[in-house]
């Protein structure tokens, strides 16, 4: 894969994840239920590991 390509998907996804924060941050005064809150820490864990896995493909 070419480094532009690289660097541009990484941009595509602070810009995602900067919209996902300010979502969060939006939603915050809503209490999600705990079968909610529950997928919430699961799909946050799946993101955790897959930013893992992509930073020690480019850590040298």
């Amino acid at each position: 894969m070419k480094t532009v390509y690289v660097q541009h998907l990484l941009k595509v996804l602070l810009e995602e994840y900067e919209d996902i924060d300010y979502m969060l941050d939006t939603l915050q005064s809503e209490k999600p239920s705990s079968k909610e809150a529950a997928r919430i820490r699961r799909l946050l864990n799946e993101l955790g590991q897959q930013n893992k896995k992509l930073q020690t493909r480019f850590d040298a």
